[in-house]
């Protein structure tokens, strides 16, 4: 809307069909606006349709109805919604316009229409991808070496439509795959981890610091405690009971043989997990209690900061961060990731919809994941 009402003096033909007395001026400081109302009976109005709340909003879009129809991030609306905001424009015959404007984020059900319509010669197409955009200047090529660095180049710049064998019946799709990942036997990766240490100790050079990630797991599962320095991670420990102080014990020695700053220590503090994260506050270890629920760094990119973290390790994967290969650390492969639908955000799929496919959580994939979790900087003292 801040769109139309910033262009509508851009030529008498727009200003001259604004109803009488409208003026531009404060039609732009009213920045609530939703609908415009214009002097031939019609008018430009905004209907959300966000899955979230799409029943009434689909519902007050069928009684609107209109001629022209503009959808923005077109591919994040669900087939089903988009069926019924077709029928907005049924029976208008030639005047009829309908209007897709949007990222390729999907390319299979529930979100298929995007791409059948692309594909579909009755529509005109308009396509801008990162090459045409340097070419016409609407972009430099300085901004586009940074952004693909970023998540989801390939579809935000490149115009990509994923693969259809990428994506599950929701629209998710795998973080990693096998071929992304380097796997190393575990004596191997302890060994290159001690000659690391070694090294930086012979030079006198600032020691790369050790992280810690723990994953407690509830009823059955097992709770592992993966370290990980610089390209290198492998499980240090597991525990298959809930007693807390077994666990707080755990962490303890590991801080002493790995010598581990308390900050670079992450634990899921969701369910028994927190009781760990306490007593060790308790016992003077300033550790991170982390929930997967807290917004992420990066919160214009990630639904929150589980995303952001696995994210992290996909990156960290993909430059050549080395795993021990034991069954468990394939976890990795479980996780998989989508935008969230309305707010243009990676979410990861829900664990319980997970630990139902492989009838157990993912607490290794996790544990793994919180070792690259970065404290708030507050400041220097």
């Amino acid at each position: 809307m801040r769109y139309f009402v910033e262009h509508l003096g851009d030529a008498p033909f727009f200003a001259t069909r604004l109803e009488k007395n409208t003026r531009l001026d404060r039609l732009r400081q009213e920045d609530s606006k939703t609908r415009i109302i214009l002097n031939n009976g019609g008018g430009i109005f905004v209907v959300s349709s966000q899955e979230k709340n799409s029943n009434k909003s689909i519902e007050s879009a069928m009684g609107l109805g209109s001629k022209i129809v503009i959808g923005d991030e077109y591919n994040l609306i669900s087939d089903n919604n988009e069926a019924t905001i077709f029928r907005m424009i049924a029976g208008k015959g030639a005047d009829g316009f309908y209007c897709k404007i949007g990222n390729p984020f999907y390319s299979a059900e529930p979100y298929s229409h995007f791409k059948k319509s692309w594909e579909n010669p009755a529509y005109h197409r308009i396509f801008i991808d990162d090459v045409i955009a340097v070419s016409e200047g609407r972009y430099s090529q300085e901004f586009l070496d940074e952004a693909s660095t970023k998540p989801l180049y390939s579809i935000l710049y490149k115009c990509e439509f994923p693969p259809l064998d990428e994506l599950d019946k929701d629209g998710y799709r795998q973080l990693l795959t096998p071929e992304q990942v380097k796997f190393k036997p575990v004596a191997e990766i302890k060994r290159l981890f001690a000659e690391m240490t070694q090294d930086e100790l012979s030079r006198g050079v600032k020691p790369t610091r050790v992280k810690l990630g723990v994953d407690i797991g509830g009823g059955g599962d097992k709770s592992p405690f993966i370290v990980r320095k610089g390209g290198l991670a492998f499980i240090a420990r597991m525990t298959n009971v809930r007693d807390t102080m077994v666990n707080v014990t755990v962490v303890e020695e590991l801080i002493e043989e790995f010598d581990i700053l308390d900050e670079d220590i992450a634990i899921d503090d969701i369910g028994i997990g927190r009781g760990v994260c306490d007593r060790l506050i308790e016992l003077g270890h300033a550790v991170n209690s982390v929930s997967v629920g807290m917004p992420a760094d990066d919160d214009a990119t990630y639904a929150n900061i589980k995303a952001e973290l696995f994210w992290r390790l996909k990156d960290w994967c993909l430059v050549g961060g080395e795993i021990d290969d034991s069954t468990d650390m394939k976890q990795i492969f479980w996780i998989k990731w989508k935008i969230q639908t309305g707010e243009r955000k990676i979410i990861l799929e829900p664990k319980e919809f997970v630990r139902r496919r492989h009838k157990k959580s993912p607490d290794y994939a996790d544990a793994l994941a919180l070792t690259f979790y970065e404290p708030p900087f507050i400041g220097w003292l």
